[in-house]
């Protein structure tokens, strides 16, 4: 996954912590792939694609 592109920083801290959490905990490395691992790149892709970006808070 490449972090380096322009996303919230909102998600790419919840993908980053869900990408660590998988990689602990989830031992079969084909589960992890299939039902971790592919969701959560494209996942990355889509916020990257719909240009999401974190909401201001109005203050």
């Amino acid at each position: 996954m490449d972090f380096e592109k322009e996303i919230a920083e909102t998600v790419k801290l919840q993908i980053e912590i869900l990408l660590n959490y998988v990689i602990k905990t989830i031992k079969n490395e084909e589960a992890r792939r299939s039902r971790y691992l592919i969701p959560l790149k494209c996942l990355l892709s889509y916020s990257v694609d719909a240009g999401l970006q974190d909401r201001e808070a109005n203050v």
